[in-house]
């Protein structure tokens, strides 16, 4: 596989905001490069039939619910 990596679209990803959604058609990157480029504290992924997904382990909507309004 081959990774291209343009610096200064990382540089701006680094200065977004709290919450980020990322999203797009299949078969891009996106979970590659969340989970390779990107440094957070914790990230999530919902899958299409709806499983919420932190650091790769299942969670429930009420925890990331809960979680989410803590980290307003």
């Amino acid at each position: 596989m081959i990774c291209i990596i343009i610096f200064s679209d990382l540089e701006k990803w680094k200065k977004v905001g709290r919450w980020v959604l990322v999203y797009g058609r299949r078969k891009t990157g996106k979970s590659y490069f969340v989970r390779n480029n990107l440094k957070w504290y914790k990230y999530y992924f919902i899958g299409r039939s709806g499983d919420i997904f932190i650091n790769d382990e299942k969670i429930s909507y009420e925890t990331f619910r809960r979680e989410a309004i803590q980290s307003l």
